[in-house]
């Protein structure tokens, strides 16, 4: 056990971290990290990271030309590139994480130009990209585990942890916008408004119809497993309503998660349930072991050098740009950012856990602040659209051609389920 002054350092050395991500408002910048499903075109089951068709393989036909290989051993596990990485997620899912930029345009743009660079590779093998937020097919008892020593030491730990724990890391595919923060005042409205939108977030961009390969008349797969994976990691950071919210309480926070990995001369080494307090030593700890225990947790909002929102599901294409648009129209845009948190301020703490549980429980059906989820949604992309850039508006017009249809994605798929499961996903995949 470090001593108090050991753990005021400790304290300060990752307090120095987050603030070093401070930006200049006129240079915030967006990222998008978005995973795919690789699925066998006939019957939608899961690509297996193995064998002569398998994801290594997939991956090994994107190499080349601007694109870095990235090993574990033997196995290819990722690829670095000028304007984006790809990397494998534990049941094989690719991520496409796109390097910063000012406007949605170019992120569209370099995301559109990986998705294109899969297309023959899919077309050759008979296989098919898929946006959607759990595997429709296959269940993960089916899906092996990627032969990767961060993913093994996490699965272990996860045994006895949350039902879904092991659902979350084999099974499920995000979307992820990454944002700038001025200073702690911007860091602090930007990490409560995000986590107070998060259930809505959740159940408006809820993209899972199947769960272990059968249809989810319920909706909110991905909010009730993120909440029943790890409470010390997962879900709502505790204490992030209050409107003193620091960056000091967030590296508390980290402080008092176990670490699960740390890493010793670039090595990973397996410290179970060891909280980070307990292995971090700050003053021989570079930035990049820094870097690696913020990455252990997967709260709703996530804070590195910069703020992660990780509460949607994989979208396709144009439904991806406007999920972007909506966050960026609202926690870019002054005015938009000072009134949704004064409205979150307006409710008690009760208030605020009870509209989650409501969410979660009832979906589409329950009320936010008093009025429904869609018509919340309404407002709240509404708001969107004035905080952005005149030209970046367009952005948002597939989610309001959803909005005004009464769905979100779910219900768009199992608007088509009755002829099958690959009519009801046409819309999520690659065409």
């Amino acid at each position: 056990m470090k001593n108090n002054y050991e753990y005021k350092q400790q304290k300060q050395r990752l307090i120095n971290y987050i603030k070093n991500g401070e930006k200049k408002e006129n240079n915030f910048k967006i990222g998008l990290e978005i995973e795919h499903f690789i699925l066998e075109r006939d019957d939608l089951s899961a690509v297996p990271y193995f064998g002569d068709r398998g994801i290594e393989t997939i991956l090994r036909g994107l190499t080349g030309g601007d694109w870095e290989e990235v090993y574990e051993g033997d196995y290819l596990l990722g690829l670095k590139g000028k304007t984006g990485n790809i990397s494998l997620e534990p049941g094989g899912q690719i991520e496409f994480s796109s390097f910063p930029y000012n406007d949605i345009t170019s992120i569209g743009e370099v995301y559109r130009d990986f998705l294109e660079r899969l297309k023959p590779i899919l077309s050759y093998y008979k296989m098919v990209l898929v946006n959607t937020g759990y595997q429709p097919v296959s269940r993960i008892s089916d899906i092996p585990l990627l032969p990767k020593k961060r993913y093994k030491y996490m699965y272990d730990y996860f045994k006895d942890k949350g039902r879904y724990a092991h659902h979350m890391m084999k099974g499920t595919a995000s979307i992820q916008v990454n944002l700038d923060y001025h200073d702690e005042e911007d860091y602090n409205k930007k990490i409560r408004v995000a986590s107070y939108l998060a259930p809505l977030v959740y159940t408006y961009f809820d993209n899972a119809p199947f769960f272990e390969g059968s249809i989810r008349h319920k909706g909110n797969v991905r909010f009730r497993i993120w909440d029943n994976c790890d409470n010390e990691r997962c879900g709502l950071v505790k204490g992030v309503f209050r409107s003193s919210y620091s960056y000091c309480n967030y590296a508390e926070y980290i402080l008092n998660t176990p670490a699960i990995i740390t890493t010793v001369d670039g090595d990973l080494i397996y410290s179970g349930k060891k909280k980070v307090r307990e292995i971090f030593d700050p003053v021989s700890s570079d930035d990049k072991q820094i870097a690696h225990f913020l990455s252990m947790v997967f709260p709703d909002v996530r804070i590195k050098n910069h703020l992660e929102i990780r509460t949607g599901d994989s979208l396709p294409f144009s439904y991806s740009l406007a999920y972007i648009a909506f966050w960026k129209g609202l926690l870019y845009d002054h005015e938009n950012l000072s009134l949704l948190a004064e409205e979150l301020d307006e409710l008690s703490a009760i208030e605020k856990n009870q509209q989650r549980e409501i969410i979660k429980n009832q979906g589409l059906e329950g009320f936010f602040n008093g009025i429904t989820v869609l018509d919340k949604m309404k407002e709240l992309t509404s708001m969107a659209s004035q905080g952005l850039p005149e030209k970046e508006k367009q952005f948002l017009q597939p989610l309001n051609g959803m909005l005004n249809k009464g769905l979100n994605p779910r219900l768009r798929c199992l608007s088509s389920v009755g002829n099958a499961k690959k009519e009801a996903l046409s819309w999520c995949l690659l065409k």
